[in-house]
């Protein structure tokens, strides 16, 4: 019995150190802040998260554009990221097992971000002045897809603060 319960607490440590099955870790969402907090303490951080959601689900990717950093994204432009790849990494998508699909019946410049029909807010952390939003992604193919968003507050905006790479 003793082996039976040294297996149980061991086996999800090596699952998690077995780093070349997959980069996915499982995340608690309810070790998170409840987004309801942000919002209730920090005006401009409820504007963010409900203007954010909504040009999201209404694929206004220019408008989502908006939230990151202008020169960050210049540069990452001369480094050969184009504007989808940059969204979708600014919102912790698109790399292994959180890929995005291309939407049937739309070939378009933004068809992996056009598949994204609504975000689902799970809550938040805050260190530092970074805080980031987690949640989760519904999409036109099926399924979810996990996101997550790094932002900084700058005076009255909050700024998406996406991974170099």
């Amino acid at each position: 019995m003793k082996k039976l319960y040294f297996l149980f607490l061991i086996l999800p440590v090596l699952y998690s150190c077995n780093a070349s099955q997959s980069t996915i870790t499982i995340f608690d969402y309810n070790t998170l802040e409840p987004i309801q907090d942000l919002i209730r303490k920090d005006s401009v951080a409820k504007a963010f998260v409900y203007l954010f959601k909504q040009d999201v689900e209404t694929h206004n990717w220019v408008y989502v554009l908006s939230y990151f950093d202008a020169d960050n994204f210049k540069f990452q432009q001369k480094i050969g990221i184009d504007t989808v790849q940059y969204i979708a990494e600014g919102l912790g998508m698109n790399y292994v097992d959180n890929y995005l699909e291309e939407r049937e019946n739309n070939k378009g410049k933004y068809s992996k971000l056009d598949n994204i029909i609504f975000l689902d807010y799970k809550g938040f952390t805050k260190e530092n002045n970074v805080i980031t939003i987690y949640g989760i992604a519904k999409m036109y193919t099926g399924g979810d897809k996990r996101f997550k968003i790094h932002c900084i507050k700058s005076g009255n905006k909050m700024i998406i603060v996406p991974p170099l790479g």
